[in-house]
């Protein structure tokens, strides 16, 4: 976790997060040196949460010992692509809460009229 980020409350989490987000922003692909510089975490760190992501399916290792994100993660994507929820859609919106997460409880109370009467569409 980089300074000044907030903290997530579950720490495991928000370094496997921070990762997913270094490996996407150096392309899809890493060397873990590469990716404990860019995270500012211990290699050791680095290496052990790389191996749970990969033994979860959401990254793969190459050959070459880099470190790529693998397709699962496009599974996930094309199910937030697709998410239609007045609910997701504002969370989208109003309430993005740093490095590319978002928070719904924090417009859990949000409410906006929508296009069509009961319709609960929101463009």
């Amino acid at each position: 976790m980089t300074s000044g980020a907030p903290r997530p409350p579950v720490q495991s989490v928000g370094r496997a997060c921070d990762l997913l987000e270094a490996l996407a922003g150096q392309g899809g692909l890493g060397t873990i040196r590469e990716l404990s510089t860019a995270t500012e975490l211990p290699v050791a760190t680095v290496h052990r949460l790389l191996r749970t992501l990969i033994d979860c399916g959401y990254l793969v290792q190459l050959r070459d010992r880099r470190y790529g994100l693998s397709q699962k993660l496009v599974t996930l994507g094309e199910a937030a692509a697709r998410s239609t929820t007045q609910e997701l859609k504002v969370a989208q919106r109003v309430s993005p809460t740093g490095k590319g997460r978002q928070n719904i409880d924090d417009v859990a109370y949000c409410h906006l009229p929508t296009t069509q009467r009961g319709s609960g569409a929101v463009d």
